[in-house]
């Protein structure tokens, strides 16, 4: 059976993530051991490593309030949520003092 340098590339990633020792894993599939062995040493040569692409699962974002509502005792205070952070950090720290 003849297999693209992708699917030895596949066997070769399978083999490391099994656990087994390359010849266990070659007879498990019915694999000429001495075969994969020269094809995963010239995967090594030929490329300076390949890397197996895991798709990553996001949460979704969770929307930004436009406007926060600074309330002290009767003062209300709008402060856009956008870049002003560290105006109400400094805010919240001088009326705590």
């Amino acid at each position: 059976m003849r297999r693209s340098k992708a699917e030895w590339q596949a066997l070769v990633l399978e083999q490391q993530d099994s656990g087994l020792i390359a010849s266990e894993f070659c007879r498990q599939r019915d694999i000429n051991a001495k075969y994969f062995s020269l094809r995963k040493q010239a995967l090594k040569k030929s490329t300076s490593g390949f890397v197996q692409a895991v798709p990553v699962v996001r949460e979704p974002a969770r929307p930004v309030p436009s406007e926060i509502k600074l309330r002290v005792i009767e003062v209300a205070l709008p402060v856009n949520s956008c870049g002003q952070s560290d105006t109400v950090a400094a805010l919240l720290d001088r009326l705590l003092r």
